[in-house]
């Protein structure tokens, strides 16, 4: 819904305020900030679209948008519509759910496309697309359609036949696949360890700590646990358990960022409560450490100061070795 995306946009466009500003920016960066929003190679398309801008100005027509990188033929027939008021029309599945209900037909997409633009008012292109974008996504919804209050229901086929449920027709759900998800935070000293997710695998581009993901469930592995999430990216329903693995020396050849700097890390959602959760225990963590420490000296000062007098006993939140934890804020 827009009301969710807002915050997003308006932090978007604070940091790319200009299409030059979008175009010199790191993919990094860029990831950065749309982080949150899911399907990041949006993100990279848009750039993309923004530096050929830079380079060959802005497109006059929708013909001229659509070679614009990432821009297809809904992108770009609204811009030149509402933007330049050209004779095109708009089709996205508003559209063609009152198509589908106004012909009665389930036709496929190049038949509304020819529809919308056979019905396209000439004189305010833009504003009918809007409409009847409008028209699909406040009257004519998928679901308790408000037929009785809909301006083209005189001559609604499917509504004159009392079908309109009917249509478009319902789409056979994809099966869910359910997958297992175990992820290692391995952390050593104010630093944790993560990896660049490679091109082919969700979230390219984007950072994550180590782990597995398989459809068997994986046998336990030794560490602390952190915690545990369910997720869903498509029709695959994930089920996360994340552990923390505290090493005394980490390996130099891997990835390591300070824990305080994960926030500035473009991370996939599930990565980044994780990340949190991992700030929030060492946080905790570390009070404890220095509510001990403060309890030491306080005993220390109460002793009498003789040198055969006997030294009181060294608390350690360290369990083993590499497991004492400081605090990072």
């Amino acid at each position: 819904q827009i009301a969710t995306v807002i915050p997003y946009w308006e932090r978007w466009i604070a940091r790319f305020p200009t299409v030059q500003s979008l175009a010199r920016a790191s993919e990094e960066e860029i990831l950065q900030y749309w982080q949150g929003l899911g399907y990041y190679r949006r993100a990279r398309m848009l750039q993309a679209g923004a530096v050929f801008v830079v380079e060959n100005g802005f497109p006059v027509s929708a013909e001229d948008w659509r070679k614009v990188p990432g821009v297809g033929q809904y992108t770009a027939a609204a811009i030149a519509s509402i933007c330049l008021s050209e004779h095109v029309a708009v089709v996205d599945g508003n559209v063609k759910r009152v198509f589908s209900r106004f012909t009665a037909a389930n036709s496929g997409e190049r038949e509304a496309w020819n529809w919308a633009q056979e019905i396209l008012d000439q004189t305010r292109p833009g504003d009918w697309n809007q409409a009847m974008m409008e028209l699909g996504a406040t009257i004519c919804t998928p679901k308790n359609p408000s037929c009785h209050i809909c301006p083209l229901q005189c001559e609604c086929r499917a509504f004159s036949q009392g079908t309109v449920l009917n249509f478009p027709a319902v789409k056979v759900p994809t099966a869910t696949k359910r997958l297992y998800q175990q992820v290692l935070v391995q952390i050593s000293g104010e630093s944790v360890r993560v990896q660049k997710i490679p091109t082919g695998r969700w979230w390219e581009g984007l950072f994550e700590f180590g782990g597995v993901l398989s459809e068997m469930r994986p046998g336990p592995i030794d560490g602390y646990l952190l915690g545990s999430w369910k997720y869903a990216v498509t029709n695959h329903r994930i089920e996360v358990h994340a552990m923390v693995d505290f090493q005394a020396n980490g390996d130099p050849s891997e990835t390591w960022v300070r824990i305080r700097d994960l926030e500035a890390l473009p991370m996939p959602a599930i990565q980044r409560k994780i990340a949190r959760k991992l700030r929030a225990m060492l946080q905790v963590e570390g009070a404890v450490a220095d509510h001990i420490g403060d309890e030491n000296e306080r005993e220390q000062s109460q002793k009498p100061n003789r040198e055969d007098a006997e030294q009181p006993h060294q608390h350690s939140l360290a369990v083993a070795e590499g497991e004492l934890v400081l605090p990072y804020e």
